[in-house]
């Protein structure tokens, strides 16, 4: 999935400025690669520093119920998948 598609159907449904919808459309590309949850294996893939990328994905989800990801990924996923697993379970990290 292209990130100028995911970005069109961000606009579409959520509102966002393009400054967030382009981190979040990047986020996105990114899970849907690696297909993991971590927040570390999205920072490593998407272009850029890994720390800064990680740091944005934090602020990101720290501004934002993670719950409202879960209706934007499907929107974005393609209604022939067989099955679509998100879980919204939030998390406390000790370090945080």
């Amino acid at each position: 999935m292209e990130v100028n598609y995911i970005k069109k159907v961000l606009k579409e449904i959520v509102p966002f400025q393009e400054e967030k919808i382009e981190l979040l459309s990047k986020i996105i590309k990114a899970y849907l690669k690696v297909k993991k949850l971590r927040i570390s294996e999205i920072a490593r893939a998407i272009d850029g520093s890994y720390e800064g990328n990680y740091k944005s994905i934090e602020n990101l989800l720290d501004r934002h119920e993670v719950s409202s990801f879960k209706d934007i990924l499907k929107r974005l996923i393609p209604d022939k998948v067989e099955f679509l697993i998100i879980d919204p379970t939030e998390i406390e990290r000790r370090e945080a």
